[in-house]
């Protein structure tokens, strides 16, 4: 059981008091919040929550959101997670919930949200001239577990802005873009702290897995994105060990552990 601030641990209880049947503990310091949405008073999807040791002073909070179906946001979760705790320094998950509940929405034909225009084309084509610059991606060998087959694509970092880079650029690799899950976990320093977070893409458990792994293994400045192409065959807890190994393999390659 980490060690949590007595800030977490009021944030922690107020949001149990708040949010009552709509909040889930899960673990000791780890729970789920439904979230509702403004525009229709639905629930529009599931926020899962972890605080770690040293949140909110030296480390973010592990956030990921998975929408119901049929709703979805106009912008990148995890960065605007970051770069909230990295202004605020303080407890953000509160705001983040707000934000939710008042940005997720239904999708609609044409990809166009529904109830009215937004400015989510301007900031696509305000962040494109930080996409397209050309990162040092490297790519780790393939390896295939009952016709699954997985690899990892990984690059140095320093900013938020090359994470969006890395992971816009991945994509536009038709067999990455086509894959079932393109599991990420990133850490890397920023003004003295720790920036460290992941995305299951669907694959429940093993985005907290794959950083873990990171940590463990003290790489740092660095992100990885395990892709996996489902054979048809159900691994299991097996899966788990396979997006590892092939993480783990690339990170060593590239000697970004210190352990």
């Amino acid at each position: 059981m980490p060690r949590l601030s007595a800030d977490a641990v009021d944030e922690m209880e107020a949001l149990s008091t708040i949010f009552t049947e709509r909040y889930e503990q899960t673990t000791e310091n780890s729970a789920e919040i439904e979230i509702e949405a403004e525009s229709d008073g639905d629930i529009a999807g599931r926020l899962s929550i972890i605080w770690p040791e040293g949140y909110p002073d030296e480390k973010a909070p592990l956030l990921s959101f998975t929408p119901a179906d049929g709703y979805a946001l106009d912008f990148d979760f995890q960065l605007h997670v970051q770069t909230a705790w990295a202004e605020m320094n303080a407890c953000i998950v509160f705001d983040i919930v707000a934000t939710l509940s008042s940005s997720v929405h239904k999708r609609v034909r044409g990809g166009q949200r529904s109830g009215g225009e937004t400015n989510h084309t301007q900031a696509v084509n305000v962040s494109h001239e930080l996409l397209s610059t050309p990162l040092d991606i490297v790519i780790g060998e393939v390896t295939v577990d009952r016709k699954s087959r997985f690899q990892s694509r990984g690059v140095e970092l320093s900013s938020f802005e090359q994470l969006q880079a890395f992971r816009h650029q991945i994509l536009q690799d038709k067999k990455v873009a086509q894959a079932t899950h393109n599991i990420l976990a990133y850490r890397f320093q920023k003004d003295g702290k720790v920036m460290e977070d992941f995305d299951d893409d669907g694959e429940g458990g093993a985005g907290i897995k794959l950083l873990f792994l990171l940590q463990k293994m003290g790489a740092m400045n660095c992100a990885v994105v395990v892709s996996r192409w489902f054979g048809g065959i159900k691994l299991g807890g097996d899966r788990f060990r396979d997006i590892n190994e092939s993480a783990k393999a690339l990170v060593t390659a590239q000697k970004w552990g210190k352990n």
